[in-house]
């Protein structure tokens, strides 16, 4: 499922994404990504969208990404991954734009940007190192983790659509 507003966003410097995953019983996992512009002269804000979804483990299912087990790990690192894809997608419409990636997940972000071992989900982490050595090349990205719960309402919002889509 996805939202994405249609205004123009030429006057905005920065694009603020923010990730979440979730693991709900039943082995139920889904993500969210809630993605923001800002123009930090005027400090004005937009929503720009949303998209979530559910963790496929099947390597049948058209949007597998290479979830072994699904789980709150494959559901953060899933919402990651989506959230590069969409940063490279955009990048060229945007070339004046730093690209804010923030997660309260550190293992997707420790998986992304460093080279540890892969854990549970050596395929997930793989492609995430690739989207992000990749996008850094031709790309401003500031990566950061944000507490989880804090009040932080961007994170919130990723929070709340997460529990929303399940």
């Amino acid at each position: 499922f996805n939202k994405w507003l249609d205004d123009p966003l030429s006057d905005f410097d920065q694009i603020l994404l923010y990730s979440d995953g979730s693991e709900r019983t039943g082995s139920i996992t889904c993500w969210a990504v809630a993605v923001f512009a800002l123009n930090t002269h005027t400090c004005e804000q937009r929503l720009m969208g949303y998209f979530c979804g559910h963790v496929p483990t099947s390597p049948t299912h058209p949007l597998y990404l290479g979830a072994a087990t699904a789980n709150n790990q494959s559901a953060e690192l899933t919402a990651f991954l989506w959230m590069l894809m969409y940063v490279h997608s955009i990048h060229q419409d945007y070339p004046h734009c730093t690209f804010k990636i923030r997660s309260d997940s550190l293992y997707s972000i420790q998986m992304t940007t460093e080279f540890n071992a892969f854990h549970a989900h050596p395929i997930m982490c793989t492609i995430a190192q690739a989207l992000y050595y990749a996008l850094i090349q031709y790309a401003h990205v500031d990566v950061m983790h944000v507490k989880a719960h804090n009040d932080q309402p961007h994170n919130e919002l990723a929070d709340t659509l997460c529990r929303a889509y399940n």
